[in-house]
């Protein structure tokens, strides 16, 4: 629980990234800082943190990410907290 609201401390700063409506890739600037906001100092996160953005970019299109970012509490949406949830408890490869 204690990461999961480390993370919701550092998604806010992906709501700067471009927006787009296809699913395509997310331009790697975004996964790079998602992933850098998100591990932190704790490099035991890079797993659960790649399976996230990784999760997040099959499921939505860089316009809804950056929507989710943007909003007061990401980790109320459910989409965010699945994904982390799994990512987390899961121990990604």
């Amino acid at each position: 629980m204690k990461t999961l609201l480390v993370l919701l401390m550092l998604f806010p700063c992906l709501a700067a990234a471009q927006s787009s409506t296809a699913l395509k890739p997310y331009p790697d600037n975004v996964k790079n800082a998602f992933l850098r906001n998100c591990v932190g100092y704790h490099k035991e996160m890079l797993k659960p943190c790649r399976c996230m953005i990784s999760a997040f970019e099959q499921r939505l299109s860089l316009e809804d990410f950056t929507a989710l970012a943007k909003q007061p509490e990401p980790t109320a949406d459910k989409r965010f907290t699945t994904i982390a949830n799994y990512c987390i408890n899961a121990r990604a490869p």
